[in-house]
């Protein structure tokens, strides 16, 4: 019998993350890396692998490692010929990429991550590029950062608490807070539509560290690659689709929360205090000695 905790079934648990694990990995993998990267006994993890290469959702290579069945693909079809909003969206998504010149994603926002459904690519040598089906981090990308931008702060928060934040450039916010203080910062990064290419960024390396331009001759004879390569290191730069990103040197500005005085609220006295406070003021005037002056005469 299966074990529960609340309505979630640790056997259906386990499984659905081995065929994530497999996912992401992209290629096969033997027994003894599924434990690695589970921890889990290997005779659980044969188990249900055996029960999903019975069903057909697993396939055992004839190396003996497991990869995805082909049952999958049919679900997968299945999901995908259910789905009208592809053909829907396709033609506004040529559109867009004929105009813009830039590839167009259809996605949907699944779990703290953004699944890819269409795609519609652009042309240009340096573009971005995914695959359909792929499932992307939603904070370090263009299309999951619309869906946070067009959610609450609440569930923007909630997301990105319980989201590891790694970071896959120099650029990537890594904190919630960087999101909160972005629009802020957007100083802190320049942007080069110019330089498209490690040879554009070695010419323009080269002509701000040198005194005098480079005669003709001298330019056919020099590669610009590798001073582009130093320039980025030194930059910490990457190139997008939209040019040559690095930071400006300016320091990012982080929240400053005003100091507010921690000072209790001066709270009035109640009747009750008044009157024994007023009874203590009476007591003391008619404690206190009246000072004698002279005695009037006596009539």
């Amino acid at each position: 019998m299966a074990e529960q905790e609340g309505k979630t079934i640790h056997s259906v648990a386990k499984a659905i993350r081995l065929l994530d694990i497999l996912t992401e990995s992209g290629q096969p993998a033997s027994l003894t890396e599924l434990y690695q990267k589970t921890g889990w006994p290997k005779s659980t993890i044969h188990g249900l692998l055996s029960t999903m290469r019975e069903s057909g959702l697993i396939e055992q290579m004839p190396n003996g490692r497991y990869w995805l069945g082909i049952r999958l693909f049919e679900y997968g079809c299945a999901v995908s010929n259910s789905w009208d909003i592809g053909t829907i969206a396709r033609p506004h998504m040529q559109s867009i990429c004929a105009e813009l010149g830039e590839s167009v994603f259809l996605s949907v926002f699944d779990r703290a991550a953004v699944v890819t459904l269409a795609e519609e690519e652009s042309r240009a040598s340096l573009r971005v590029v995914s695959e359909v089906g792929a499932r992307l981090p939603v904070y370090c990308t263009s299309q999951g950062k619309l869906f946070l931008a067009n959610s609450s702060p609440a569930e923007c928060r909630r997301i990105l608490t319980h989201t590891e934040l790694k970071a896959f450039t120099p650029h990537t916010l890594t904190t919630p807070e960087q999101f909160r203080e972005f629009a802020e910062n957007v100083d802190y990064f320049v942007l080069e539509p110019g330089i498209r290419r490690l040879d554009d960024l070695g010419w323009s390396y080269l002509e701000q560290h040198m005194d005098i331009p480079l005669p003709p001759a001298l330019r056919e004879a020099i590669d610009p690659v590798p001073f582009g390569r130093q320039a980025m290191e030194e930059d910490r730069g990457c190139f997008t689709s939209r040019g040559y990103l690095s930071l400006s040197g300016d320091e990012w500005q982080h929240e400053h929360v005003a100091e507010r005085p921690h000072r209790e609220a001066e709270k009035k006295p109640s009747i009750r205090e008044r009157l024994e406070q007023g009874k203590k003021e009476c007591a003391n005037r008619q404690a206190t000695p009246q000072a004698r002056g002279k005695s009037e005469p006596e009539l």
